[in-house]
């Protein structure tokens, strides 16, 4: 408990200490992964009763997940950057502390191969849940540091299996096994 209590004022020392300087530690035109929504259009007919854990499940499946912010500030990133860039002793020791381990967070960056990846993983996910017109359609908006993704998920007609018939022939003993089990 002793050590918890001095967190908190640590971590909004750092937070403020670093706010909005994030930008002078990032790679010459890269942008932090601001995280993704997903917007689910469904079929007018469409029967499914659980439409909300098909949007949970959705989102689950979306990678990387986005760095931990407070707002719109990705703090953890800022102690990242504060402290690996630190030339003081006292930096230098925190970086290396236990407690603050938990406390930073390496940047997560954008790149277009992650709306790609993510539209196909939906898609095919989508495919094994029974929506085989699904079509997965990724935006990205920019901002001043983050770079975030909507994806626009239109399901189609839900396709089941109605009924299942096994023709056997008569010289096997398969429908007798297969009854018995």
């Amino acid at each position: 408990m002793s050590k918890t209590k001095y967190i908190w004022p640590f971590m909004i020392l750092m937070t403020s200490l670093s706010s909005c300087r994030i930008a002078q530690y990032l790679p010459a035109k890269s942008k932090i992964y601001g995280g993704s929504k997903v917007l689910m259009f469904y079929e007018k007919n469409d029967k499914t009763e659980l439409k909300e854990e098909l949007l949970t499940e959705v989102e689950l499946l979306i990678q990387p997940k986005e760095n931990t912010k407070i707002g719109s500030y990705p703090y953890k990133v800022g102690v990242y950057y504060k402290l690996e860039n630190s030339k003081t002793r006292f930096g230098k020791y925190l970086n290396k502390a236990n407690f603050i381990q938990g406390q930073k967070e390496k940047p997560v960056f954008f790149t277009e191969n992650i709306l790609i990846k993510n539209e196909a993983n939906l898609t095919d996910y989508l495919k094994t849940r029974g929506y085989f017109d699904a079509r997965v359609d990724a935006i990205s908006t920019i901002k001043k540091l983050t770079h975030s993704a909507k994806y626009y998920v239109n399901l189609g007609p839900r396709y089941t299996i109605d009924s299942l018939i096994i023709n056997t022939d008569t010289t096997t003993n398969f429908e007798k096994d297969f009854t018995k089990s």
